[in-house]
């Protein structure tokens, strides 16, 4: 067993790549990091070690509103379809609108997660731990608490899961979220 962890900050400003391709510096570097997670599948292809290889994409936080031009935009998670669709106001990192919060987390485990498949149950990157822990056998330390649980593909788990939104700078709550409901202490407290 191995574990390999690459954090690639190639869409957070500020943004580095090493070829232009498109003249737009947010998509060269999505461009390259997507490169460069091809190249790493790939290899676990050519050493025939992918199909029982736990490969984890995810992301800490939607788009810096303030920052658009340079590291993505929040489209979507902008103020009318956010109203149009009952979902909320407008939202991007910092906040605790769906757009921070709601990221990519795409897992690929061949031998164990059927290619294509989808899951709407509530995780969070606290997650990662107790799941490999527990796919490796390993047992945590108990002389603390550990705010994650396994991923439902190795521990299936209801959809009345709790997580707690905070801001870990301030130590203040600023939302709840129980399976398809979320409370909100403050949206944006830097402006509440």
């Amino acid at each position: 067993p191995f574990f390999l962890y690459i954090p690639m900050t190639h869409v957070h400003v500020p943004l580095y790549f090493a070829k232009q391709e498109t003249g737009n510096h947010f998509i060269d570097t999505v461009i390259e990091m997507d490169q460069y997670v091809g190249k790493l599948i790939n290899f676990l292809k050519q050493n025939q070690i992918e199909k029982n290889t736990i490969v984890i994409f995810t992301s800490d936080n939607g788009p810096c509103e303030f920052k658009c031009d340079l590291a993505g935009n929040l489209k979507s998670y902008l103020g009318e379809w956010q109203k149009t669709k009952g979902e909320g106001g407008s939202s991007s990192k910092m906040t605790t609108w769906e757009g921070g919060h709601r990221v990519p987390f795409v897992v690929s485990w061949p031998e164990v997660i059927p290619k294509g498949q989808v899951s709407g149950d509530l995780v969070s990157a606290y997650d990662i731990l107790p799941t490999l822990a527990q796919i490796s056998n390993f047992s945590l330390p108990n002389d603390r608490v550990f705010d994650g649980i396994p991923l439902p593909f190795v521990v299936p788990h209801d959809d009345t899961r709790t997580l707690f939104h905070p801001d870990v700078g301030l130590l203040e709550l600023w939302s709840v979220r129980y399976g398809k409901y979320k409370i909100y202490c403050a949206t944006n407290p830097k402006n509440d």
